[in-house]
């Protein structure tokens, strides 16, 4: 496990200075992002020429285009579907075009506990269909793990995958999502998960007692952010309010030096991928120079635990 990948969330829509910084810094892959001149999954020839030559220049590979689609339970209905599927299979050829393995389609977005089995049966009916149409293009997909999802726990992402029931369907197991549902994100969960994890992102936060920190977050805060782009269903039934803020990797609540070594040994050996931002919050730190230091601190942290 030496590898250690960007995601695109740190540069916004600006993909070429995301691949140059990743490049520079050190970096081994990045995660691109489906998102501003990639949304559809369609995209100007001239570009993806830039693309993949940029990716050559600074030697970094393309492990995963990350994108917002799915959430196939939450579509009103068969031609929403049909609609969003046929999205799906430009992605496809889209990472075929830059050879890149992987493609993101997210599990609905709804609490679990209030889902019933037409929605599980919807969504894994449908992303099984989505694996079919990538394999066409000998293209993998990945769920990651994230709260307010039918795959928020070990026990719902295992769930989930049998019920596909597809062998280039797989994982991103992040840590951070699992502190904030809250769930075990320990050696019993990568144990359990360790045969479908194929990415894992690296980030850090903190629970806070309250939202007197001028940037704190609330626990649904990816709901109206989401929500730009997909259905997003919240929690109906009263909840407790919570709140957290971004800090710098081994800096948070988060104990990455036990998901490192339980990572090792269970012999993963994909890429971490780092996917911290900044925001506002002064505590972060910005760009490239946050880049700089996520990989120092993986490194680090890769390098403590291998002794």
């Amino acid at each position: 496990m030496k590898k250690i990948a960007l995601s695109g969330a740190m540069f916004g829509d600006d993909i070429l200075t995301h691949i140059q910084v990743a490049g520079e810094t050190g970096y081994h892959g990045v995660e691109l992002r489906g998102m501003g001149p990639l949304l559809d999954g369609i995209a100007e020839e001239s570009l993806l020429t830039q693309i993949r030559d940029d990716l050559n220049r600074w030697n970094v590979f393309p492990i995963c285009l990350s994108t917002w689609l799915g959430c196939y339970a939450l579509r009103e209905n068969h031609q929403e579907r049909e609609k969003e599927l046929e999205r799906a299979v430009n992605f496809f050829g889209l990472a075929q075009k830059l050879q890149c393995p992987h493609v993101r389609v997210n599990p609905s977005r709804l609490p679990p506990f209030e889902a019933d089995e037409s929605h599980w049966k919807t969504d894994s009916e449908w992303l099984a269909r989505t694996a079919d149409r990538a394999r066409e293009f000998g293209v993998s997909i990945y769920m990651e793990m994230h709260h307010g999802t039918l795959c928020d726990t070990k026990e719902n992402a295992l769930k989930l995958l049998e019920m596909i029931g597809r062998d280039n369907v797989g994982l991103v197991f992040d840590p951070y999502n699992l502190y904030q549902v809250p769930t075990d994100y320990g050696i019993r969960a990568i144990e359990a998960l360790a045969k479908a994890i194929v990415n894992v992102h690296v980030k850090d936060l903190v629970a806070l007692l309250g939202d007197s920190y001028p940037y704190a977050f609330e626990f649904e805060a990816f709901v109206p952010h989401a929500g730009r782009f997909i259905p997003v269903q919240p929690q109906k039934s009263p909840r407790e309010e919570r709140y957290f803020a971004d800090r710098l990797i081994n800096q948070g609540g988060l104990d990455w030096y036990h998901v490192v070594a339980a990572l090792r040994s269970v012999g993963y050996d994909g890429y971490l991928t780092v996917e911290s931002t900044s925001g506002k919050d002064p505590e972060m730190l910005q760009g490239r120079e946050l880049a700089a230091h996520c990989l120092r601190e993986v490194q680090r942290l890769m390098e403590t635990v291998g002794r």
